[in-house]
């Protein structure tokens, strides 16, 4: 066995259903043990490395005993969206803000480990109305307009996070697509973990892990409620729509006109060839496997796949992928 596990480094993005894997890989552990694969708990994981990143006496001494526990295997698997960033109000035209600082940091703190990162895009208006959404479980309230106020939706690119993680070192970058990966989620895990066909149990059946979107109706009584009352109780507001049925018709929350999501479907199909993933249309991969998910060391500037985004998933579509 060599000195130190590999690691797999799964980064999010936020709104990837990353919950509902990290709740499925907590649930299989015996499983990945037999493996000689480990997995540290979220919650663990947060504590003792992701909210130490910015701490200046974060030593790599630290980040060995924090994972110290968990390094008799041959693969240990590092999966928090929080590691490069946060769901913030965006200060700038950058998605997230700071990966390159972060991750370039995280992969000084883990020198001699061999790094494979994995990382799942998703469209941008699935993407940025679920991101708003959750910064609404947890921060100060902003219209949906005022907290994107210094994003430019014809010009952001996920390009940009893909390009921060390179410049951090990153050598080993997996990506795929949010819609792409529920197509076959086994395949998805064999990627992740290098193992094929593990058993990996289900995720817990929460509202936590398969968090609903946010409706018109539910969005216009968090604008009403936002401007008036504390962080606190919005919090608490958030929890009870979300554990909530809708008892009327639900109106899709939809903050983009039909030209923006034509030009985001564009864009994203584009970005999506350029790293050499194959988007899901109408149900399929396009002539690929179901999961196309490519290293970007070997998938370089493909030619525009001219494919057309899928349409967002209906508000009580009991099929949707999770959020989390």
């Amino acid at each position: 066995m060599p000195d130190f596990p590999t690691i797999a480094l799964h980064l999010g993005v936020h709104k990837t259903a990353t919950t509902y894997f990290q709740s499925r890989l907590s649930n299989s552990k015996e499983a990945l043990a037999e493996n000689r694969i480990a997995y540290i708990p979220l919650g663990q994981l947060r504590q003792s490395v992701t909210a130490k990143l910015d701490d200046d006496d974060f030593s790599r001494e630290k980040m060995l005993a924090a994972i110290s526990a968990y390094m008799d295997c041959d693969r240990l698997v590092l999966s928090d969206e929080n590691l490069i960033g946060g769901v913030f109000k965006p200060n700038n035209n950058l998605i997230y803000d700071g990966v390159a600082q972060r991750l370039k940091k995280l992969l000084s703190l883990l020198s001699g480990f061999q790094v494979e990162i994995f990382i799942t895009l998703r469209s941008y208006p699935e993407y940025f109305i679920s991101r708003y959404t959750e910064s609404l479980r947890h921060f100060k309230f902003f219209s949906f307009e005022r907290y994107y106020e210094n994003i430019d939706f014809e010009s952001v690119t996920w390009v940009d996070v893909v390009e921060s993680l390179k410049e951090a070192g990153a050598k080993d970058i997996t990506i795929s697509d949010f819609k792409t990966i529920f197509a076959d989620e086994n395949a998805y895990f064999n990627k992740l973990l290098k193992k094929d066909n593990l058993c990996i149990k289900t995720a817990l059946d929460s509202p936590s892990i398969r968090r609903p979107k946010i409706s018109k109706e539910a969005y216009n009584v968090v604008k009403c409620y936002g401007n008036n009352y504390s962080r606190a109780s919005i919090a608490k507001l958030m929890n009870l729509l979300d554990n909530t049925p809708q008892k009327t018709t639900a109106t899709e929350f939809m903050p983009f006109t039909e030209e923006q999501i034509k030009n985001f479907a564009g864009r994203y199909a584009n970005e999506l060839a350029s790293f050499g993933v194959s988007p899901l249309i109408d149900g399929h991969g396009s002539g690929q496997s179901p999961v196309c998910l490519a290293t970007t060391e070997c998938q370089t500037q493909a030619k525009s796949m001219g494919h057309t985004q899928p349409p967002l998933p209906s508000q009580d579509s009991a099929n949707q992928p999770p959020n989390g």
